[in-house]
């Protein structure tokens, strides 16, 4: 059984805003593989998001979020083993970390320390705000040698992955869109996670 950790899962504060319970994504990724228990995810404040599917051989072991309180809260609804005191004490003793999109747009400091220990990364999208950062992330990555993802689920969808199978079919391919919706920065790694997963990398 893999033992994640989950960072920055329990609230949510977009571009500097004050942070307020709730997960879009923490709640999403911690249900995927521990459940939740009903009952008390009724009386859970803010945005909790069930999972339509459970994904067996992981679990999330650990949580932590800058609101303590918050953490302790969703750990208890999705019956995650130990809260911790901080960002880098949730990447010990754990198979990996998934560092959560938390609307700062800078998770990916997050990630610093378990790339340091050698802990696999998730880093949640966006990577980063800038292409420098991001560089600097890859940079890190490739200095560590740890193993790292920050990526769009769409490349996965099967629709995609039938495409990208049927492509040598088509013959050569001189040009492909694909869209998303609302801010760039934010959203358009879905789009290019497309054009990647059937057409490959350097597609754009």
């Amino acid at each position: 059984m893999r033992r994640f950790a989950v960072i920055s899962a329990a609230t949510y504060g977009y571009m500097g805003a004050p942070r307020t319970p709730g997960s879009h994504h923490g709640t999403a990724f911690t249900t995927t593989f521990n459940g939740w228990d009903e009952e008390k995810a009724k009386t859970l404040e803010g945005t909790f998001v069930k999972s339509g599917r459970r994904l067996e051989g992981a679990r999330v072991v650990k949580i932590w979020d800058p609101d303590l309180a918050a953490a302790k809260r969703l750990a208890d609804v999705c019956g995650i083993d130990e809260v911790a005191a901080s960002a880098e004490a949730a990447c010990d003793g754990v198979d990996a970390v998934l560092i959560i999109d938390d609307g700062s747009g800078a998770q990916w400091k997050y990630a610093v320390h378990p790339l340091k220990k050698g802990v696999p990364v998730f880093c949640d999208k966006p990577l980063a705000m800038t292409a420098r950062e991001a560089q600097g992330v890859a940079k890190m990555v490739r200095e560590t040698k740890t193993p790292f993802m920050s990526a769009s689920s769409l490349r996965f969808v099967p629709d995609i992955v039938k495409l990208r199978e049927e492509l040598p079919q088509l013959g050569n391919v001189y040009l492909a869109s694909a869209a998303c919706g609302n801010e760039l920065v934010y959203y358009g790694i879905h789009a290019l996670s497309m054009i990647y997963g059937v057409l490959g990398g350097g597609a754009v």
